[in-house]
């Protein structure tokens, strides 16, 4: 069978959802507070350390004027930064990656909130027995964002490509809908809508990220303007997370409530995905990364790697110098 690639197979794709688009922001004008910093987030329970410390202050007690601007997908907020419309954003490796390839601003990873230890998730109906029983069938995926990373793994392990399935273009705010209609036969999702999937004994996680161990890695990456100058705000930023970070620790129950608020799930449901999927990452443990002989430069050039046999980026020299 000839190879297709994923170019190729998207323009077979049927749109179910329209896109969503970042609160308001094409409107801002001109005279907008030019001190002004706007962080890009989406719901994940990883990033939610970013809203801690916006309900805290702790950016405004670093002289920080941030503004967190709520996305539908993490594609959304790749696409809103692409286009200037904010200056950083909570997301994956996967992205950063997508984004150094395609777009000539100059995005860098600063902190590393997670690994995702199985939170990512193919979710399918029980009669949905493995990825091999997809085949020719209708999967509904966050296209040109981290869902298709983690399809194309999932079917690269299982010795299938992307032309062996049907990948529809979905968000995560219609997946559980459309998936419970049975108009999908799977969707490559995360919390807060996998931990409501599951919920349901009708449906089952049929490959996660445990089975790609270290690959899906979420982290806060700024615009390089950002790392500039005598007092850089991606420092003062990240004194702001290291403070919410202490925060937490000495404040579970609150801060877990703020946090799965915006999540929209119990505080129960998210302290059971922090502790069952996501490994969160100190700040201790989030620098050693960044150290010489640390482990962000292999992790940026395993990501590219993948994405580059899976047809998604370009041989762009230097995709991958994503440090500070």
């Amino acid at each position: 069978m000839p190879r297709i690639s994923l170019t190729e197979c998207l323009r077979r794709v049927v749109p179910v959802a329209a896109v969503s688009f970042a609160l308001g922001l094409s409107a801002c004008s001109p005279s907008a507070q030019q001190s002004e910093i706007r962080i890009g987030i989406n719901a994940w329970p990883g990033y939610e350390l970013v809203h801690l410390a916006a309900v805290k202050g702790f950016f405004g007690e670093e002289g920080l004027n941030v503004r967190l601007v709520e996305f539908d997908s993490l594609a959304d907020a790749g696409r809103s930064y692409r286009v200037g419309q904010i200056d950083g954003l909570a997301t994956t490796m996967v992205e950063v990656i997508m984004i150094r390839d395609d777009s000539e601003r100059d995005l860098r990873v600063t902190r590393i909130f997670d690994v995702s230890d199985g939170a990512d998730v193919i979710i399918a109906p029980r009669s949905i027995g493995s990825m091999a029983d997809l085949r020719g069938l209708p999967i509904g995926v966050e296209l040109q964002s981290l869902g298709t990373f983690m399809l194309g793994r999932a079917l690269e392990l299982n010795g299938m490509q992307f032309s062996d399935v049907k990948p529809v273009s979905s968000d995560q705010t219609t997946m559980e809908e459309i998936l419970r209609a049975g108009d999908l036969s799977a969707v490559v999702t995360y919390p807060p809508v996998a931990v409501k999937l599951l919920e349901n004994p009708n449906f089952h996680a049929i490959f996660s990220s445990a089975q790609i161990p270290g690959e899906v890695v979420d982290v806060l990456a700024l615009d390089s303007s950002l790392l500039r100058g005598v007092r850089p705000p991606a420092a003062a930023i990240n004194r702001a997370l290291d403070k919410a970070w202490a925060y937490y620790l000495a404040n579970k129950e609150e801060s877990i409530r703020i946090m799965a608020a915006r999540e929209g799930i119990t505080p129960a449901e998210f302290a059971e995905t922090l502790s069952g999927g996501i490994h969160l990452y100190s700040p201790a443990e989030s620098a050693a990364f960044f150290e010489s002989g640390g482990n962000l430069q292999a992790i940026a050039e395993t990501t590219a790697k993948y994405l580059r046999l899976m047809n998604v980026i370009s041989n762009k020299s230097g995709v991958t110098d994503c440090s500070p």
